[in-house]
């Protein structure tokens, strides 16, 4: 086999190495896109909730008023 060839395989070899890597990192790119879907959609339910608690005690704030003693 001559040098030639010998750097033929080397470069098939290195490029597959790339190949693979990169994979590995679009995989994991993935995985980081779908956890900041979830903290995006738990970060919302807790600010609806939130605000849902905020007019609740409004409310309760509003019906206690009532009750004031003077």
């Amino acid at each position: 086999m001559c040098i030639r060839d010998r750097n033929i395989i080397d470069v098939r070899k290195s490029i597959d190495a790339v190949a693979s890597v990169s994979e590995e990192n679009a995989a994991g790119v993935e995985e980081v896109s779908a956890s900041a879907e979830e903290v995006t959609a738990s970060i919302e339910e807790m600010a609806a909730s939130a605000q849902n608690l905020a007019q609740m005690a409004k409310k309760l704030q509003d019906a206690s008023a009532q009750f004031r003693l003077s």
